[in-house]
């Protein structure tokens, strides 16, 4: 039976579905990373957060895999948006950043969020804004308000000149 699924997932990784792309990339093999990248530059957002995450060095708010985390949360990865609050707030980012991440991850995981998320970032956010005067919280709301995911195609040049695809 695992033969027939590994087959299937060949075939469909092979005919260029980023999904089985990403399944097959994530052991720890050359053949895995081959997939896994094929999978990031078909720009599935769950391969490039795990090809960010193998970037990590460190877990401050300027480490490249951060930055190349922040991308996928640019394009809407509701997971990505988390760590990338958590990066912002506890990893020495700007508090501003944080909050306004911290705004858009509220609403991004809307009624999918779970109560320990949703603690954690109304927790964040009120620390936060002990820090931030109140016109520019308000300013970073409307901010996060309007804010709309953008494309794999829109970042794919970023993605590259930060190595993240590599």
């Amino acid at each position: 039976m695992s033969t027939e699924i590994n087959r299937l997932l060949e075939e469909s990784a092979d005919g260029g579905f980023a999904p089985a792309q990403h399944v097959l990339g994530q052991p720890d093999s050359n053949f895995a990373e081959r997939r896994l990248t094929q999978a990031a530059l078909a720009g599935y957002a769950p391969a490039l957060a795990l090809k960010a995450r193998r970037l990590y060095s460190s877990g401050r708010a300027d480490d490249p895999g951060a930055r190349c985390e922040e991308l996928v949360a640019l394009q809407g990865d509701q997971m990505a948006q988390l760590r990338t609050v958590y990066r912002y707030a506890e990893g020495g980012g700007s508090p501003e950043t944080a909050y306004f991440w911290g705004r858009v991850t509220l609403e991004s995981f809307g009624e999918a969020s779970s109560i320990t998320i949703d603690r954690y970032i109304l927790h964040t956010l009120g620390v936060l804004a002990r820090d931030i005067p109140a016109d520019k919280r308000s300013e970073l709301e409307a901010d996060a308000a309007a804010w709309s995911p953008k494309s794999f195609e829109e970042l794919k040049p970023r993605y590259a000149e930060m190595g993240c695809l590599d």
